[in-house]
């Protein structure tokens, strides 16, 4: 008797403390979570440089900026900086072979990538927003425009995003 008392004391104390020590999460919250932990802030980009019709070898300096289909208004930038659809200030330096170069544009572990892209970016510029890209050979060098400005195709995170029916759900989420 003693015995099965004392494992219901234990059970009932156990329970006491798990349900202190667990908050409870709103649907909201666990949303964001999910949602922050799901979506990447960067967008994947590839391109080629040439440098006097050659395909440049070596670091090349790079300066990004999403701009609207006009090329008037910067929505985003590698460094934050760009306005009105202007090369930003401080450059990405990339390793370019052959002429082939590749950007996860917002990735801040890279130098002169301080910003990420968040959803909100890409929504408020909307489907005929523009990726604007700057090149020098030496970071010294006048940068060159290059062109044309790229439009943005759907990525499979943004597809899947088509299917959220039930976001109402989540809270919008």
């Amino acid at each position: 008797m003693k015995r099965n008392f004392f494992n219901v004391f234990v059970v009932l104390l156990l329970a006491l403390v798990l349900v202190n020590a667990v908050q409870p999460v709103s649907a909201s919250k666990w949303a964001q979570e999910i949602k922050a932990a799901l979506v990447p802030t960067t967008i994947s980009y590839q391109g080629l440089v040439k440098v006097d019709g050659q395909p440049f070898t070596s670091t090349g300096y790079f300066k990004f900026a999403i701009v609207s289909s006009d090329g008037s208004t910067s929505h985003w930038s590698n460094d934050g900086s760009s306005v009105g659809g202007s090369a930003p200030t401080n450059p990405v330096p990339l390793p370019v072979n052959e002429g082939l170069f590749s950007v996860l544009l917002g990735d801040t572990t890279l130098s002169g990538m301080t910003r990420i892209i968040e959803a909100q970016t890409m929504w408020l510029a909307g489907k005929n927003c523009r990726l604007r890209v700057w090149f020098s050979p030496d970071g010294v060098a006048a940068y060159t425009l290059l062109s044309p400005d790229r439009a943005f195709a759907s990525a499979p995170f943004a597809l899947v995003a088509e299917n959220a029916v039930d976001s109402d759900l989540l809270d919008g989420y």
